[in-house]
């Protein structure tokens, strides 16, 4: 049984993905000998399984990979799809802190 290291953003992309139908995976493929590998490229594309995601990612990745090309899908997880955490929106007291400073330009006056 071959078993692998789940990170936390993998795990969060596990968890945010099982719900929906249509996911994002993350395909990794490699060509070449393990330790060195001549080729290395990750494509990302939607798919709803594993491997319609790798056959998209044969027939869409351009330039072609080689033949030799190992192709392995994942889910792809919120940190590499660009997402980042934020403050929650600020309540109480915390909003009239942040309220805009009123100006000579936002009062209406024309010059």
């Amino acid at each position: 049984m071959n078993r692998r290291l789940i990170f936390q953003d993998e795990a969060d992309g596990i968890a945010y993905w099982s719900a929906r139908e249509w996911k994002k995976w993350a395909v990794h493929v490699v060509a070449g000998p393990a330790k060195r590998p001549s080729y290395k490229q990750m494509a990302y594309v939607r798919a709803r399984t594993r491997e319609a995601a790798i056959a998209v990612a044969r027939r869409d990745l351009f330039p072609p990979a080689p033949r030799s090309a190992r192709f392995d899908a994942r889910l792809a997880g919120p940190h590499e799809l660009g997402c980042v955490s934020t403050p929650a929106y600020p309540r109480g007291s915390d909003v009239s802190a942040r309220a805009p400073v009123s100006s000579n330009c936002s009062s209406g006056a024309r010059r």
